[in-house]
């Protein structure tokens, strides 16, 4: 499919968003995550949450989700998915300037030593055959649900 999906987040008055008196957000590019977004949306008011939980809710899921892969030694919380993010936008585009400004980043000191922890932690990470399986499966699942509908 040639279609270009793309989308944009709010992600409201973030800890910067409130330092600057700005909502903020955050584009979306990929097809997959694009069409798990548009699905989850479907008929849903513009200003309603993407997730319909509480923040400890989420992150009890998260938790749990985590545990389920056998990915806890690495230590993920929520706030790994920036860590991921903008690690894997900087090896996919390799301009740290394009990461800092896609990562919304005020000090590019910061960033630099979060995005050399995440290339580090990269570098480190090892799974098994049975995690790169269930791992697979799932997103081979999450993929098929997206395109649905």
């Amino acid at each position: 499919d040639s279609k270009k999906w793309r989308g944009i987040v709010s992600l409201g008055l973030t800890k910067t968003g409130k330092r600057k008196g700005a909502a903020e957000s955050v584009t979306l590019d990929d097809e997959c995550i694009c069409r798990l977004a548009f699905r989850l949306v479907r008929g849903r008011p513009l200003c309603e949450p993407l997730l319909l939980t509480t923040p400890s809710r989420f992150r009890r899921d998260f938790k749990a989700l985590v545990a389920a892969f056998d990915l806890a030694q690495w230590g993920f919380k929520p706030y790994s998915f920036r860590r991921g993010g903008a690690t894997s936008h900087l090896r996919c585009f390799g301009s740290l300037s394009l990461t800092i400004d896609r990562g919304r980043w005020e000090d590019p000191r910061s960033a630099r030593i979060y995005l050399q922890s995440g290339l580090a932690m990269l570098a480190d990470m090892r799974l098994s055959p049975g995690q790169e399986s269930a791992l697979g499966k799932s997103a081979r699942h999450l993929a098929a649900f997206a395109r649905q509908g």
